[in-house]
């Protein structure tokens, strides 16, 4: 019994797993995409930008858990400390000065 429940933990793990190297490409993508859009100040800049660091901390913290130590996890992660950045942002004016460090952080995940 024990045996048939770890084979289907591996399996959901694989494909997670699977899941997470095809978010690569698109979390790539996004910041791409978020660049232009944050010089060109477009309405869902913040959007895209919490998009991407949405599946970059997938990508990183894997498997999405309810407990402190994911918490602790995400929030000591660069991409998770941007989703908190982000969400701040968005309650105040943005401007050019506020997209630049996020910019940066993007532009260096590119290269």
């Amino acid at each position: 019994m024990t045996i048939d429940i770890n084979i289907v933990v591996l399996m959901q793990n694989q494909s997670f797993s699977s899941l997470i190297t095809s978010l690569y490409p698109l979390e790539t993508l996004l910041k791409a995409v978020f660049i232009p859009m944050a010089l060109l100040n477009t309405q869902y800049t913040l959007l895209v930008a919490f998009a991407v660091s949405v599946v970059a901390v997938l990508r990183v913290c894997k498997i999405p858990e309810m407990n402190q130590q994911y918490l602790n996890k995400v929030l000591t992660n660069n991409h998770g400390q941007n989703i908190v950045y982000i969400i701040f942002g968005s309650f105040g004016y943005i401007n050019y000065l506020y997209y630049s460090p996020v910019i940066i952080f993007f532009a260096y995940g590119i290269a």
